[in-house]
């Protein structure tokens, strides 16, 4: 019987605030029934001043006023059959701003790192941040 690996994107990882350096979110990304990549948000970090925001308060609906902790801020990624371990066509959502943007991601060569970017009609227009794996849901 054959098995296959996980895809490199699959776990856990810890969004930082570009800015800050500070830890945001613990989110946990799986594979979906129909191939695509999605992740959740399962724990929030609080920032240095000990505030936690705990509602998607700017977020347009659906995700209005909805908890953080069990929100779905990444859906839609699919791996490039030619390039495993690079996704695209994904929707990201930044809790923070409010924002929807597009989205890519590439897992580093080591699987410690994955480099998310949410851009607004071309990639060149976005932002990038860094995630680092974790190895539990345990913050």
């Amino acid at each position: 019987m054959a098995t296959f690996a996980a895809s490199p994107i699959v776990g856990y990882w810890k969004s930082i605030d570009d800015r800050t350096g500070e830890p945001l979110s613990l989110i946990e990304i799986k594979q979906e029934k129909d191939g695509t990549y999605s992740g959740t948000i399962i724990h929030r970090y609080p920032n240095q001043g000990g505030h936690t925001l705990t509602t998607c308060a700017k977020c347009p609906e659906p995700f209005k006023d909805k908890p953080l902790v069990g929100l779905k801020i990444l859906t839609g990624f699919t791996e490039l059959a030619k390039k495993p371990g690079y996704y695209v066509n994904g929707k990201v959502v930044d809790a923070k701003s409010g924002g929807v943007y597009k989205g890519k991601a590439n897992v580093s060569k080591n699987g410690r790192r994955l480099n998310m970017r949410g851009y607004i009609g071309v990639s060149l227009l976005g932002r990038s941040n860094v995630w680092v794996r974790s190895e539990s849901a345990t913050p």
